[in-house]
């Protein structure tokens, strides 16, 4: 997801509460490996017919909705299974935000650390207040939602400690750039150069700009070396922390203090 700081769009509105994500992609449809016809598949059992023709009471079948970017929904949306595909069907529908009261947590992460849309948190139930069709802009600064028509402004939950991962583009990239940021600052400490000039070399990236997982995981190995190397007194480096393995295989180490002295000497030994 690129940065942004606003968005305009018809908005497509479902005022039932408790969509789970069975009726946001239908489980037969999991078995793909490829986003390619999710899209599609978002909403289908709600959208069509069992002859496969068009429901045209569902929203998204409105020749008004035909480039709807913000989906405005009720409590607890997104709620059922945790099925990764459900945000990312609703992004190749095209829906950059959804807006609801509130969301599952497992369907909220997964929108967030895939940088699928904007999940947004509305404080009243905007599916009673904005209508299917009407354009509205959101606006991420201010946290909030405007109807221009009806001069409207509807205030939304700030996005808080996820909208640097949004903006960063999914998970991933947040902590690409979270570890580079980390030794940066590292570095600009004379204490630390050792450090910093250890640690350079695998911090390579690939083609694509992306850390080596080896990489990452020959940072943590060495730092539990260090740690076994200390008989005398607790870790220097405080806390331990293990590496998260995602589905990829790319781990994500948690932020560590800056090492003391004493750690630059067991690794300059």
């Amino acid at each position: 997801m690129k940065p942004v700081t606003k968005i305009q769009s018809c908005t497509v509105v479902l005022p039932n509460k408790d969509i789970d994500t069975d009726q946001i992609i239908p489980a037969r449809f999991l078995t793909t490996t490829s986003r390619e016809g999710l899209g599609k598949a978002a909403f289908y059992d709600l959208r069509y017919n069992d002859d496969g023709s068009e429901d045209a009471a569902f929203p998204l079948n409105s020749a008004d909705t035909a480039d709807c970017a913000i989906l405005v929904a009720g409590n607890n949306f997104g709620c059922g299974s945790s099925r990764e595909h459900a945000p990312l069907a609703l992004a190749e529908a095209g829906i950059g935000a959804v807006v609801a009261c509130s969301y599952a947590r497992i369907f909220f992460r997964n929108a967030v650390n895939g940088g699928y849309l904007i999940p947004y948190e509305s404080v009243e139930d905007l599916s009673q207040v904005v209508a299917t069709g009407e354009e509205i802009e959101l606006d991420l600064e201010a946290n909030e939602l405007r109807v221009p028509a009806r001069d409207a402004v509807c205030t939304l939950r700030p996005l808080g400690d996820i909208l640097p991962i949004l903006e960063a583009g999914d998970l991933f990239a947040y902590a690409e750039i979270g570890d580079l940021h980390q030794w940066q600052q590292i570095a600009q400490t004379e204490v630390c150069r050792k450090w910093w000039d250890h640690m350079t070399p695998l911090m390579h990236v690939n083609e694509d700009k992306s850390p080596v997982t080896q990489s990452l995981k020959e940072v943590f190995h060495i730092e539990r070396e260090i740690l076994e190397r200390e008989t005398t007194q607790k870790s220097s480096l405080g806390p331990l922390h293990d590496p998260v393995y995602t589905a990829t295989g790319l781990a994500i180490l948690p932020p560590q203090p800056t090492p003391r002295p004493e750690v630059l000497q067991a690794l300059s030994g």
